[in-house]
């Protein structure tokens, strides 16, 4: 099986790992939504390297859910490490 790999939000975004992780443990939208995102990934990742066929439409489809979702956490990222911290 070929080694596909994996398109985690610290992977693609290193510059915001940290802010990545408190996020997830802070805010629930956003762990909920990177959970799925993360769902998301591992089972197109599984069809990629299982080589099942799968209906182009269905596998395409789950490729533009995942683009969205990465695009809309990635909104959540920027936009919540541009608020100054307090204190």
């Amino acid at each position: 099986m070929p080694f596909i790999e994996a398109h985690t939000l610290e992977h693609d975004f290193p510059e915001y790992a940290e802010r990545i992780r408190q996020l997830y443990r802070e805010d629930l939208e956003f762990k909920l939504e990177s959970e799925h995102y993360h769902q998301l990934d591992k089972k197109i990742r599984g069809l990629e390297a299982s080589g099942i066929t799968t209906d182009d439409e269905n596998f395409y489809a789950l490729k533009r859910e995942r683009v969205q979702l990465k695009d809309h956490l990635y909104q959540q990222i920027v936009e919540s490490s541009t608020i100054p911290e307090p204190g």
